[in-house]
């Protein structure tokens, strides 16, 4: 009876070590994926948390993004709100909501700001509208092309 049992735990542990090594050897795709591009007035910019497509929208880091377009930007950590002003125009949006405030009006954005690697990720095509600059999507480079009027 002792043989079975150790025999029997001999094979549970050796499926467990041998599953355990497949799970972590699996390939990480993640480091292969092409980067999107992003350009302002025809200058490719770089950011440290690089641009990201979730669900077929391009989200780009709040911050380096407001900043290139001119906009001035006050985070506030305790209702996690971000408001960005350039001009006459002032953007209102809060972290995990779809929903934002361009001069008062209610705008839904379609995803949700977001939060990766400690970097406010927002839609590109939302923000640069808002502060009225076109912006044009090349899908073959994965590029998109903002251009301030």
């Amino acid at each position: 009876m002792n043989i079975k049992k150790t025999l029997l735990a001999s094979v549970m542990t050796g499926s467990m070590l041998f599953s355990s090594i497949i799970v972590a050897s699996e390939p990480t795709y993640a480091s292969s994926a092409k980067q999107v591009v992003i350009e302002l007035n025809g200058v490719t910019q770089s950011f440290k948390q690089p641009a990201l497509i979730n669900k077929g929208t391009t989200l780009v880091p709040m911050r380096d993004v407001f900043e290139k377009l001119g906009a001035h930007i006050l985070w506030n950590p305790e209702t996690l709100t971000i408001v960005a002003t350039k001009h006459d125009t002032s953007i209102e949006m809060q972290l995990g909501n779809k929903q934002a405030y361009v001069n008062g009006k209610a705008v839904n954005l379609g995803d949700p700001i977001k939060m990766v690697n400690y970097t406010t990720m927002v839609p590109l095509r939302f923000v640069s509208e808002a502060f009225d600059a076109s912006v044009s999507w090349n899908q073959k480079q994965l590029k998109a092309s903002i251009n301030m009027k």
